[in-house]
C-alpha cells in the first residue's frame, strides 16, 4: 500500500459514521458499483467499522446496508451482527431459517412508534 493510500484511509475512517455512509453512497451511485451478491466482509461500509473498531454493543434492530444490502449494526456499521426474530412464537437466529423464510424477514413492514426511540 502507498503513503498516498495509506492517507485516504485515515482520512475516511476519521469521518463520523454517519458522514461515510452517505460518501459512500454516493460514490455507489457516481460509479455504478453493484455490490448486491458480494460477501458482506468486502463492503466499504464494514471496512470502516473493522478500521474504526467495531462497538460490540447490543441493539434492537439492525439496518441494511445501502451499500451492499446486508444486515449491518446501525451504530458502528459493521455487518459482523446475528439478527434474532420470532417465528411461531420462538426466538431464533435469522441465519439458521431456510432462504424462503429469510426474504420473508427481508420483505416485513417495519414500523416506528413516535416517542418511542
Amino acid at each position: 500500500m502507498t503513503p498516498e493510500e495509506q492517507e485516504n484511509i485515515k482520512r475516511l475512517v476519521a469521518m463520523p459514521f454517519r458522514t461515510f455512509l452517505e460518501r459512500c453512497i454516493e460514490w455507489k451511485e457516481e460509479t455504478g458499483t453493484d455490490f448486491a451478491g458480494v460477501d458482506p466482509t468486502n463492503c466499504p461500509v464494514h471496512q470502516y467499522a473493522m478500521q474504526k473498531g467495531r462497538c460490540l454493543g447490543v441493539t434492537g434492530a439492525t439496518e441494511l446496508c445501502p451499500v451492499c444490502d446486508s444486515p449491518m449494526c446501525p451504530m458502528c456499521g459493521s455487518h459482523c451482527v446475528e439478527q434474532l426474530s420470532r417465528v411461531t412464537g420462538y426466538l431464533s437466529t435469522v441465519s439458521n431459517w431456510g432462504a424462503a423464510k429469510q426474504q420473508e424477514f427481508k420483505d416485513r413492514q417495519r414500523h416506528k412508534i413516535p416517542g418511542m426511540g
